[in-house]
């Protein structure tokens, strides 16, 4: 059997890097039978990363696309692309404010590549994606030694709108990424061979979505106020939005991530409003006091190990509990703290 060729199309970062390849035989075992083996050697390897700034650009037979100097490092706006195989690209991107990950197939029409089905992916997907990867492993050695078609038994959520699950189809294995989106449901399949690759070069996507979120988080604060040695208070714009981000700082060499919440508007607009019962539950220690923000967002009060805190934190439901469970996204903030964030809520508002 053929192994698909990864095609030699796109940008190169290292621009001296010898289009080179060549083809070579061995042996190998298809379904317990061995056959020789045909391999294509791709002209690029894993680690070198393609940069293009847009996502049609002219395509020659002969050179491949033009060559474009605009890397991430020379140009923070321009889109960080990696070739999985066959024309299945994953890219990173900002988006109003947000970092977005592609997960798409190109196609070529007229001479020129154009990207076609795909699904987007958040920063904090690819997290969750790298925490089943063993999973995924042994559902696709699992099938591995099978034929036909097989439906996915697995469905590993990365969000609450996105999963992964492995399924067969004529005997080839693939990896299915679904988003359920406002606009209907988009999937995409990959082979195990793409899979393969996304797995090599997950940690320098991870590692650029991180460098740019963080460069859009630079460039959107308008206001940023410390409350504490480790946590902090912004006010961010992101598109044509605004954001109260609190946020834990760790130092800068914790892997702990920087757990917050950020407040949306209306939810401020909610809060400041009704300040005056918060205080009062405050000086009675009122524990049973709640405030909802939205319909799945709520202040409420906690004592623990001699301390009293302000809680705003985000909540979800689980199917056959009737209490809703909190979730990652939120912030505990101590009197100390709280007493500043008061103090600067005209300001934050501002």
């Amino acid at each position: 059997f053929f192994l698909p060729q990864m095609r030699r199309s796109a940008c190169i970062a290292r621009q001296n890097f010898p289009r080179v390849s060549r083809s070579f035989v061995t042996r190998s075992t298809f379904h317990s039978a061995p056959v020789a083996c045909f391999y294509k050697q791709p002209a690029l390897y894993l680690d070198q990363h393609r940069y293009c700034q847009s996502f049609s650009q002219p395509f020659n037979p002969q050179t491949g696309f033009q060559q474009n100097t605009n890397t991430p490092q020379n140009n923070q706006n321009s889109d960080f692309m990696v070739e999985l195989g066959d024309d299945m690209v994953m890219s990173v991107s900002r988006f109003k404010g947000f970092v977005i990950v592609h997960l798409r197939q190109y196609y070529y029409k007229e001479q020129e590549r154009k990207p076609g089905k795909g699904v987007t992916l958040t920063p904090a997907d690819l997290d969750k994606l790298e925490d089943y990867f063993d999973d995924i492993d042994a559902d696709l050695h699992r099938l591995s030694s099978e034929q036909g078609d097989f439906a996915k038994k697995f469905d590993w959520v990365l969000s609450n709108s996105r999963n992964v699950s492995v399924h067969m189809r004529q005997s080839v294995p693939y990896v299915h990424f679904e988003y359920n989106s406002q606009k209907g449901k988009k999937f995409i399949d990959i082979t195990a061979e793409q899979y393969g690759t996304l797995k090599h070069i997950l940690p320098q996507v991870k590692e650029r979505a991180k460098a740019l979120k963080d460069d859009i988080l630079q460039s959107s604060t308008l206001y940023q106020v410390p409350l504490s040695d480790w946590t902090e208070a912004k006010v961010l714009k992101l598109g044509e939005k605004f954001f109260v981000d609190i946020r834990k700082t760790p130092s800068p060499e914790s892997t702990i991530p920087r757990n917050g919440i950020s407040i949306r508007y209306e939810e401020w607009e909610t809060l400041i409003s009704n300040l005056e019962p918060l205080y009062k539950a405050i000086s009675q220690g009122d524990l049973s006091y709640s405030l909802n923000l939205n319909v799945n967002r709520k202040v409420s009060l906690n004592h623990y190990k001699d301390n009293w805190y302000v809680v705003i934190r985000e909540y979800f439901f689980v199917d056959g509990k009737t209490e809703p469970i909190p979730g990652k996204k939120g912030i505990n903030m101590r009197m100390e703290e709280w007493q500043k964030f008061t103090e600067e809520i005209a300001n934050l508002t501002n």
